[in-house]
C-alpha cells in the first residue's frame, strides 16, 4: 500500500536469463498493464529511450561490480509513444532462489 500511495514500482532483474519481474506500477509505467508474465530483456530495454540505453546497462554493471547500489534517471517509452521520466534505484544480490539478481 505504501509503495502505491508513494507512487513506486518494484522490479527484479534475473542476471542469468535477463528476464525482468516488474510489480503493477512497474508495469504501468512501462506499458505492460495486465501482463505479469516475465518480461525479456531485450523487451524492456527496447521501451528505454535509446539515448538512456548504454548508461542504464553501464549503472547496471556499476552496481554488480562495486557491490553498491547505484541511481540513474531514464526514460521509458510506451507502446502508445508516451514518454516517462524514471528515478530508478539499482541493487545487486542474490534472489530467493539463490541466483543473482538486480534488484
Amino acid at each position: 500500500l505504501c509503495l502505491d500511495i508513494a507512487g513506486l514500482g518494484v522490479w527484479e532483474k534475473n542476471i542469468e536469463n535477463g528476464d525482468f519481474s516488474f510489480d503493477a506500477t512497474m508495469r504501468a509505467i512501462y506499458g505492460r498493464d495486465g501482463d505479469d508474465s516475465p518480461i525479456p530483456n531485450d523487451v524492456a530495454m527496447g521501451r528505454v529511450h535509446p539515448d538512456d540505453r548504454d548508461m542504464l546497462l553501464r549503472d547496471g554493471r556499476a552496481a554488480f561490480e562495486t557491490g553498491k547500489p547505484v541511481q540513474s534517471r531514464f526514460r521509458v517509452v510506451t507502446p502508445e509513444g508516451i514518454e516517462r521520466h524514471v528515478l530508478g534505484h539499482a541493487a545487486a544480490t542474490t534472489g530467493s532462489e539463490g541466483r543473482p539478481v538486480l534488484l
